[in-house]
């Protein structure tokens, strides 16, 4: 996968306030911004590029999903911890 290619259109993409401000983006709102851009363009998309941002998007969501299960399973634990 052309990581550079999508890192280079998610920075495009984002709004400069967003940028200077220093906001954290979760993998949840990058994999919008591919979704989103490939919606509006598909047709001026290139065949490969589409296949490159599909799949960052798809690993972006299975990486978020991810983080958020590891999320619940820490505090899971931490109130397993409490009520001890």
């Amino acid at each position: 996968m052309n990581r550079d290619f999508v890192m280079r259109l998610l920075h495009e993409r984002m709004d400069q306030a967003d940028l200077s401000e220093g906001r954290v983006f979760d993998m949840g709102t990058l994999a919008e911004v591919l979704i989103n851009e490939l919606a509006e363009n598909w047709e001026q998309i290139p065949e490969r590029t589409r296949a490159i941002m599909m799949g960052a998007a798809f690993d972006l969501v299975v990486q978020n999903l991810k983080l958020q299960e590891a999320d619940i399973e820490a505090a899971l634990v931490i109130e397993g911890l409490k009520k001890k």
